[in-house]
């Protein structure tokens, strides 16, 4: 049931476990209202009530007093426009809502101003300090099981602060979050500089709950090796699972865990490789899209290093990791005795400096290799792969063991030569070799398949050779 009116009921307080304080976008007014509660709460995994960020909301004394007996969900939607405006949200309508909410088990609050002065400041209290908030925390949500901090900034007036104010370590305080299951903390506008290279909102919720199972920190910055070694997956090694540091400044971490099951370190414009050390056998998504920096050593160095670090692996990324100039990933016996076997999706796109690619995965079904200017060499062994397009990379050499093979596009492969090519597969279906020269529909009749559709060239002309060309090892089709 999702009802909207002006008068206030202790009901609705006393059943709403949800409490979202989001900024202007994310509001609805009217009765579009009911369309929030169900995209919400799917994005919190969870099936209770939800509420975004405002002034006044209720429910009509009948509607609740039905709702209370019928135990049902109760959504409802706080438009902060018409109070507050374009407003960041303030520690005083903070501490205001968080007082008449009584259970509440997920929080989200966004566009939360830090300053480092141990009392609120700014006009309205629009600025608090992170043990202030710690503080309301602990006081008035202590069943808390989710908490996302969304877009937290440094204060306008921070520098001048730093000066007046405490130290950093005062910053900090000691908390107890005892539920705590889920904590996603995203930072806006913060680079800490000479000692506020720590951060004391973070740390201090790190330390409220050693119950933490989701744990989101993109764009933390300043978070290293020692912060994520020591920091996150000590305390926290027999509960984490879900792990991400999008945008962090790790380089070279080692990171062992027996529990963790996804590693996102997409952004990571520091990141190098991995260290030897790592392991983590119940990891099934590896993200590493987007480090500019990453070689693959700990991972790519050797043929079985990939599951060695992570035999159960079914999800790995490596887009836009342009550093990257080989990939070679094989089925071996791990550490534990237990064969590698479970990588289904490997993303390879636009991996540019990539010059070769050896895999073999049993159970691989999805392989993307989308603008990868430099490769010339691809060797493929799966027994699940369906599909491959291969079009317009600059390939020279191409070996394929795919036995479920059905549909091979190698359109605009200019450089494949039919003679240093081997494809195995007999349940090949539909084949595309336009504009491959060298490429003819006599090698693939070799494959024994009568109905196979081979789309080409009816007679190929020197016009036709010169549809594809190279210019500065960039393959291009017209």
């Amino acid at each position: 049931m999702r009802c909207v009116s002006t008068n206030y009921s202790r009901v609705i307080f006393e059943l709403t476990h949800h409490l979202w304080m989001d900024g202007e976008d994310s509001i609805v007014e009217g009765n579009n209202n009911e369309d929030m509660g169900e995209d919400d709460n799917s994005s919190l995994g969870s099936s209770s009530s939800s509420s975004s960020s405002g002034s006044s909301i209720s429910m009509d004394d009948e509607s609740s007093g039905e709702e209370s007996e019928n135990d049902e969900e109760v959504n409802i939607a706080i438009d902060r426009r018409r109070d507050i405006g374009n407003q960041i949200t303030t520690s005083r309508q903070i501490r205001y809502l968080l007082g008449r909410f009584p259970n509440i088990s997920s929080l989200r609050l966004t566009g939360i101003q830090l300053t480092y002065r141990s009392l609120v400041t700014g006009r309205n209290g629009t600025a608090l300090s992170p043990r202030y908030l710690c503080s309301l925390l602990q006081e008035e949500c202590e069943n808390l099981e989710c908490l996302e901090l969304l877009n937290v900034c440094e204060s306008q007036s921070q520098n001048e602060n730093v000066g007046g104010g405490g130290s950093l370590v005062s910053m900090h305080t000691d908390m107890q979050l005892n539920q705590l299951r889920k904590l996603t903390i995203t930072l806006g506008s913060i680079a800490y500089e000479n000692e506020h290279r720590d951060y004391p909102l973070v740390f201090s919720l790190l330390r409220s709950s050693q119950r933490i199972t989701h744990l989101n920190l993109s764009r933390c910055m300043s978070l290293n090796d020692y912060h994520l070694e020591v920091a996150i997956m000590r305390p926290l090694i027999n509960t984490l699972t879900h792990l991400n540091l999008s945008g962090s400044g790790i380089q070279m971490p080692t990171i062992k865990s027996n529990i963790l099951q996804s590693l996102i370190l997409q952004k990571c414009a520091r990141l190098s490789s991995l260290n030897s050390g790592s392991y983590c056998p119940m990891l099934h998504t590896l993200d590493l899209s987007l480090c500019p920096q990453f070689l693959g050593e700990g991972l790519m160095d050797e043929s079985s290093a990939l599951f060695q670090f992570s035999p159960r692996l079914h999800r790995l990324s490596l887009r836009d990791c342009t550093a990257l100039k080989f990939v070679k990933i094989e089925q071996s016996i791990t550490r534990d005795d237990v064969p590698s076997c479970g990588l289904a999706m490997i993303d390879l796109t636009r991996c540019v400096h990539l010059s070769s690619v050896y895999i073999s995965c049993p159970q691989m079904k999805k392989l993307h290799l989308r603008r990868c200017l430099n490769i010339s060499a691809l060797t493929l062994s799966s027994t699940q792969l369906g599909a491959l397009d291969l079009s317009s990379l600059p390939l020279e050499l191409v070996c394929l063991d795919c036995p479920s093979l059905k549909h091979l596009s190698l359109s605009g492969c200019c450089n494949l030569d039919s003679k240093r090519s081997l494809i195995k597969s007999n349940a090949l279906e539909i084949v595309d070799i336009r504009r491959a020269i060298y490429m003819t529909p006599d090698f693939f009749a070799d494959i024994g398949r009568k109905d196979l559709k081979i789309h080409t060239q009816s007679e190929m002309t020197k016009e036709d050779a010169n549809v594809c060309y190279n210019v500065n090892n960039l393959t291009i089709s017209r």
